[in-house]
C-alpha cells in the first residue's frame, strides 16, 4: 500500500528546502522511540553491509494504520514544500519510512551517496529527513549535503525536516558522543523527461 497525494507541476527547482513545525513534542518523542529501536544493519546497494560506508541501525515503518498519522503528516508538507521549491512530478510514498539511529560506540555515520533509484514503483525523486534528536545529546552526526564546491549543513534542530532531490550527494559524519536519529523517506514518482 503506498500513501500518495497530487501536487501540481512548476517550472523552478532548488537543491534543498528546510520546515519546521510538522510535529509536535510528543509526536518527535514517540518517533525517537521508534528509531532507538532500530537494530538491523545499514545496508547499501543491493543488500550489502559495510561498515566502512555505513554504519547505522534501522528500523522501517510501513503505512499501517498506527503509523499512518505520520505519512499523512510527512505528505501534507511534501506537497506544500515540492509545489514551491521543487516542481516535480511525484506520485508519493512506494517505500516504507526508514528509521536510523547512529550511536557514537559505532562510529555511525554514512559516507557520501545519493539516493536514487528506480526502486519498486517509480524514480526516487525527493529524500526527506526528519531530525528526532535533541542536538544537545550528541556530537557529530551532521547531515552534508553537497550542493557546490562547499558542503551545506543541514539544521540539527530537533523536528527539522530537510528535503532535497535525491540525486543530491551527501552523507552522515561520524557520531562521536551519544546517538542521533532520524526518519527518512522518499517520495517516487515517474522518471524524469
Amino acid at each position: 500500500m503506498s500513501v500518495v497525494f497530487p501536487v501540481p507541476r512548476m517550472d523552478t527547482a532548488e537543491t534543498f528546502a528546510w520546515w519546521q513545525g510538522a510535529f509536535t513534542e510528543q509526536e518527535l518523542d514517540k518517533l525517537q522511540n521508534i528509531a532507538k529501536k532500530a537494530e538491523m544493519k545499514g545496508e547499501i546497494g543491493r543488500g550489502e553491509v559495510n561498515n566502512h560506508i555505513r554504519e547505522t541501525d534501522l528500523y522501517w515503518v510501513g503505512p499501517e494504520e498506527k503509523y499512518l498519522w505520520v505519512y499523512q503528516k510527512l505528505g501534507r508538507v511534501v506537497a506544500e514544500v515540492n509545489t514551491k521549491y521543487f516542481g516535480f512530478d511525484i506520485d508519493g510514498f512506494n517505500e516504507p519510512l526508514q528509521f536510523c539511529n547512529y550511536k557514537a560506540k559505532k562510529k555511525g555515520h554514512y559516507t557520501y551517496h545519493v539516493d536514487r533509484g528506480p526502486y519498486r514503483n517509480g524514480v526516487r525523486k525527493l529524500t526527506v529527513v526528519v531530525q528526532l534528536s535533541d542536538p544537545d545529546t550528541y556530537k557529530g552526526g551532521e547531515l552534508l549535503l553537497k550542493t557546490a564546491d562547499e558542503d551545506t549543513v543541514a539544521s540539527n534542530e530537533r523536528g527539522m525536516i530537510t528535503m532535497f532531490p535525491s540525486w543530491t550527494l551527501h552523507k552522515v559524519t561520524p557520531v562521536t558522543k551519544g546517538s542521533r536519529q532520524s526518519l527518512v523517506a522518499w517520495i517516487t514518482g515517474p522518471p524524469f523527461k
